[in-house]
């Protein structure tokens, strides 16, 4: 049996601001970095994977990673993260202007 209205129903709010497009991006975790770098090699790897398989596929990778390797893909966020805390500055800047 379909929904019926009734009059007296709450209207439906707008949730949250609008995002501002030219807004700079947030910086990379470790993770996404790795992620990124691999997901190529791990679709290789298992063609008929689905999207989900393959996250669960470099999550596990990514636990398996020594610490030495892990440590890498740290300093690499930690560059984008002070990329992006530039970028925001500027951003900040020019809004503000």
């Amino acid at each position: 049996m379909p929904k019926v209205k009734s009059a007296d129903a709450a209207p439906h709010r707008k949730r949250g601001s609008k995002k501002d497009k030219d807004a700079p991006k947030r910086g990379l975790s470790a993770y996404l970095i790795f992620s990124n770098e691999w997901r190529d090699r791990v679709k290789a790897e298992n063609p008929d994977a689905s999207f989900g398989d393959v996250g669960r596929l470099l999550g596990a990778k990514w636990k398996e990673l020594p610490d030495e390797e892990k440590k890498e893909y740290q300093r690499k966020s930690d560059e984008d993260k002070q990329r992006a805390a530039k970028e925001k500055a500027e951003y900040e800047g020019k809004k503000s202007a």
